[in-house]
């Protein structure tokens, strides 16, 4: 008698024991989708983050000003002028 109501205890231990684990595989599985989710997020602001951050470097680092100058006016030294061509007048 002993014997058949430790199994029986331990039978209804095991059966919710198993219906609380079904009840939360669900919350588990919408945690990890949405910690996928976050991930992509993530992975995308990183990114974005690298892109601007070697931009701020860029612009603001001493030893890149000459060729940011090249870069956005045409200038191959800040001494040489641009020579503009004018067609002959015709008379």
């Amino acid at each position: 008698m002993e014997a058949g109501a430790r199994l029986g205890l331990n039978g209804l231990l095991l059966l919710l024991g198993g219906a609380s684990l079904g009840h939360l595989l669900p919350y588990i599985y919408n945690q990890a989708q949405s910690l996928a989710s976050m991930q992509v997020a993530i992975d995308r602001a990183e990114t974005s983050h690298l892109k601007l951050k070697t931009d701020l470097n860029r612009y603001f680092d001493p030893t890149q000003s000459q060729h940011l100058i090249q870069e956005q006016s045409g200038y191959q030294n800040t001494s040489e002028r641009p020579v503009v061509w004018i067609a002959p007048a015709s008379h």
